[in-house]
């Protein structure tokens, strides 16, 4: 088939914008938050080893990541690369159910929406999973469910289970794409064909997710479900002003009250994110406010069909309520800066990175970071180092999930996992003790980096 020249020239636009954000905004000398873990996991893919993948998503990512895992601004091109053909297939979904000026103006909402820039060289799961949504989404719509293969039909199993495999919190989709096309099926027949479509390509699926777990653990999984805690919940909830930005709530809502389409394919669209949202707040208790983010595609086209409404009807009022949401999006880039304070550095002037250290959680010597430590256990982490100079502070990262932290037998501090502790030292050269007694209550479990600094 061949592509579009109007394609290319979006991919090509979008391409940039999302480099130019990375180049400017991005981390190039340490990963962030929960980039580290699928890093260093796609890392030792490289040398055939599949580690702590019991209590972190399944291993779609880090494997679709490894071949650029030694260069961190490769990675981070690359998933600007991956954001660009998202856009570019968002744009080509929305032209094709609604028009093309619907998809322009929704392509100019999610190019401009800060989240959108800052996942767009962030080394996290949702933009994979929203880029294999859109080809299942796009291939679906290109099935004849009257003459459907059965070649057709596993093709788009294999997509459906190939984007579940990109994050654990997706195992929602199924439900939400399974109700929400039922929901917008108009006749009995179509009904009945539809139903079978989506159990096939459901079950295949599944199948295909559930063989991850099957080989690592249902850990993650089984947390996010039945973890009773609901801070991160509520935190999420609390956020959702911020992080979708004000003006673009705002342009949401006028879009809801005044840019309603008379179509199955915007019954479609409402009812998605809605059962979407609905199905993961009600069964997902443990989450980040990001897991919104896979919904912000579909709301910017919900506000691209209500701005192309008003410009058919006032172009001059659709003009200024984009010009104030990209105004607004321009004066919130700011927020580009990652919210987590919690690094792995690669490259960090004026220190030196301890590696080697001995647990008694452990009969071999260990090499951090390391992730492993079982549930409700405590287990310390031991090294010893010489410096030739005066040391003034000790990083440590990751310390999973609380730590104290000990230098040559005296305790200096603690260490958690959510921000990296910056502990001051006065460390005159020679030889000394490094120890961190780490307690890990759930999931993953570990040490990160330990940095110390002249």
């Amino acid at each position: 088939m061949k592509i579009q020249k109007q394609y290319i020239i979006i991919f090509i636009i979008s391409l940039i914008i999302f480099i130019l954000a990375n180049i400017l905004t991005a981390n190039y000398s340490a990963t962030i938050g929960d980039e580290t873990f699928y890093m260093f996991q796609a890392k030792n893919i490289l040398q055939g080893k599949f580690l702590w993948f019991e209590d972190t998503s399944s291993a779609l990512f880090p494997i679709i990541l490894s071949p650029f895992s030694y260069s961190l601004p490769l990675a981070r091109i690359f998933l600007s690369v991956l954001t660009a053909l998202t856009a570019t297939l968002l744009f080509i979904y929305a032209k094709n159910q609604f028009s093309k000026k619907v998809a322009i103006f929704s392509l100019i909402i999610f190019l401009a929406h800060p989240q959108v820039l800052k996942m767009s060289f962030s080394l996290l799961t949702e933009i994979p999973f929203l880029l294999l949504t859109f080809i299942y989404l796009l291939y679906y719509e290109k099935i004849s469910i009257p003459t459907v293969k059965k070649f057709q039909i596993l093709l788009l199993g294999v997509i459906f289970g190939l984007a579940l495999l990109t994050k654990h919190a997706a195992i929602v989709l199924p439900a939400a794409l399974f109700i929400t096309t039922l929901a917008s099926s108009v006749s009995s027949k179509e009904k009945k064909k539809t139903i079978f479509l989506l159990i096939t390509t459901s079950v295949i699926g599944l199948l295909l997710f559930l063989i991850w777990p099957s080989l690592a653990g249902y850990n993650i999984l089984q947390d996010k479900i039945t973890r009773p805690d609901t801070f991160f919940r509520n935190m999420a909830l609390n956020s959702i002003p911020s992080y979708f930005l004000p003006s673009f709530l705002g342009l949401l809502i006028l879009s809801l009250l005044f840019g309603k389409y008379k179509s199955k394919n915007y019954f479609f669209l409402i009812n998605f994110v809605i059962i979407y949202l609905f199905i993961m707040l009600t069964f997902i208790n443990f989450f980040f406010v990001r897991y919104f983010f896979v919904t912000l595609p579909f709301l910017s086209i919900i506000i691209g069909i209500g701005l192309t409404k008003i410009y058919n009807k006032k172009q001059y009022i659709a003009i200024i309520l984009l010009a104030i949401f990209l105004i607004h999006a321009a004066i919130s880039l700011p927020i580009l800066k990652q919210e987590y304070n919690n690094h792995y550095y690669f490259n960090k002037p004026n220190c030196e990175n301890l590696k080697s250290f001995t647990s008694d959680c452990s009969p071999y010597n260990l090499e951090i970071p390391y992730f492993s430590q079982p549930d409700n256990s405590i287990c310390s982490y031991a090294t010893t180092f010489t410096t030739q100079e005066q040391i003034a502070s000790i990083i440590i990262s990751y310390a999973d999930d609380n730590a104290e932290i000990y230098l040559d037998n005296q305790n200096i501090g603690q260490a958690n996992t959510w921000e990296e502790a910056t502990i001051p030292v006065t460390l005159n050269p020679g030889t000394h003790t490094f120890k961190a007694i780490i307690i890990n209550g759930n999931n993953i479990g570990g040490l990160g980096q330990v940095l110390t600094c002249k």
